[in-house]
C-alpha cells in the first residue's frame, strides 16, 4: 500500500512538473505580450515595426531566424551594429533584468506575432542554456569588421597569433 501511494505521488509530481514547466504556447504568448508591453513597446512599437534607422523591426525580421542570438539580445542586452532585413541598426538595447521564464515568454510572443511564425516553443531551459561568452566573441569580431572593413586587421591577434609578425600575440 505504501509503495502504491509512493508511485502515485511520483506520477502526480511528474505530471505537475511537466505541465508547469512546459506551459502551452498560448499561455506563454499571453504572458509574453504583457512583458512586451512593459519593456519592449517603447522602442519596437505596438506593431513590432520599430523606428527606421533607430530601433530595428521585429515584424517579419530576419534577425529572429537565429533564435540563440534573439535570446542573447534580450537576456544580456545589445549594443553596436546589427544587420536586420538588410539595414544596419546601431543603437543600444539595455539589459532589462528579466528572468529566464519571462525571456522565454516574450520570445514566444515575438516569434509568433506580426507575421512571424515559429514552430517550436521556447522554454525556460532553452533560455538558461544561452551563454554570453560566445556572443561577446562573435559581436566583437562583427564590430571590428564593421568598423575597420579590413579582415586581417580584425583577426590579427584575435586567436592569440599575429598574422603580420608571424609570432604569438603578446599582451
Amino acid at each position: 500500500m505504501k509503495s502504491l501511494l509512493f508511485y502515485l505521488i511520483i506520477i502526480y509530481i511528474g505530471i505537475f512538473n511537466t505541465l508547469y514547466i512546459n506551459k502551452p504556447l498560448e499561455q506563454s504568448m499571453i504572458e509574453g505580450k504583457e512583458i512586451y508591453d512593459d519593456f519592449c513597446v517603447r522602442c519596437h512599437l505596438d506593431n513590432g515595426m520599430g523606428e527606421k534607422g533607430k530601433n530595428p523591426p521585429l515584424a517579419n525580421s530576419d534577425y529572429l531566424e537565429n533564435i540563440d542570438k534573439t535570446i542573447q539580445s534580450i537576456k544580456f542586452g545589445l549594443s553596436g551594429p546589427i544587420l536586420v532585413n538588410g539595414e544596419i541598426y546601431d543603437s543600444v538595447m539595455e539589459y532589462q533584468g528579466l528572468d529566464d521564464e519571462e525571456i522565454a515568454d516574450v520570445v514566444n510572443y515575438i516569434l509568433n506575432s506580426w507575421g512571424n511564425k515559429h514552430d517550436q516553443i521556447i522554454t525556460e531551459e532553452k533560455v538558461s542554456s544561452i551563454d554570453e561568452s560566445i556572443y561577446k566573441v562573435k559581436k566583437s569580431l562583427f564590430n571590428c569588421l564593421y568598423n575597420n572593413r579590413y579582415f586581417f586587421s580584425c583577426v590579427d591577434g584575435f586567436f592569440g597569433y599575429s598574422f603580420f609578425t608571424g609570432s604569438p600575440r603578446t599582451k
